[in-house]
């Protein structure tokens, strides 16, 4: 079973503490390929 530890890692730049403020659309990306299951899981290896 996939952990946390095996997310691919996000970062995302230039954004302070109100995310959806400054970067909405990037997270609004991100999210919607968690939806459609196309956020791939990195491996650790």
């Amino acid at each position: 079973m996939p952990s946390i530890k095996e997310q691919k890692k996000i970062l995302i730049k230039n954004a302070g503490h109100f995310l959806q403020e400054d970067k909405g659309k990037e997270i609004a990306q991100y999210i919607d390929l968690f939806i459609k299951e196309k956020l791939k899981i990195a491996a650790n290896k």
